[in-house]
């Protein structure tokens, strides 16, 4: 087999430059990859956050509709992963921290307060 031109170092059938009459561009494959598994992980986030909502309206206690908030919170946290991912800034990943941090307090806050009651 031979080397892909530019040293990209995969291998490369032979007869393909003489089928094809084209180079490989691997950048612009590795970008559509990239750009479909995005795709697919925003429609994933899309339906849990859809069905968390669903739980939340229709939860039959307080704490499940806690949980349900908890992991609003995780998933609003994997959206602004992957956009940062889709633009390719690593600035957000701060966000993600921060609305870690309140997300928790708030759920040993919320959880404290229900116990107290009872």
């Amino acid at each position: 087999m031979k080397r892909a031109p530019e040293g990209s170092g995969r291998p490369v059938p032979q007869n393909c430059g003489r089928l094809c009459g084209k180079k490989i561009n691997y950048k612009h494959m590795n970008e559509t990859i990239l750009n479909t598994s995005l795709f697919i992980a925003f429609a994933m986030l899309l339906l849990a956050f859809a069905l968390a909502l669903v739980r939340i309206l229709k939860g039959p206690t307080v704490q499940d509709r806690i949980v349900a908030m908890d992991l609003i919170a995780s998933i609003t946290m994997g959206f602004i992963l992957v956009y940062s991912v889709l633009i390719n800034k690593a600035m957000y990943f701060d966000i993600v921290i921060i609305i870690s941090l309140i997300s928790f307090i708030g759920t040993v806050a919320i959880s404290t307060y229900l116990k107290q009651n009872k």
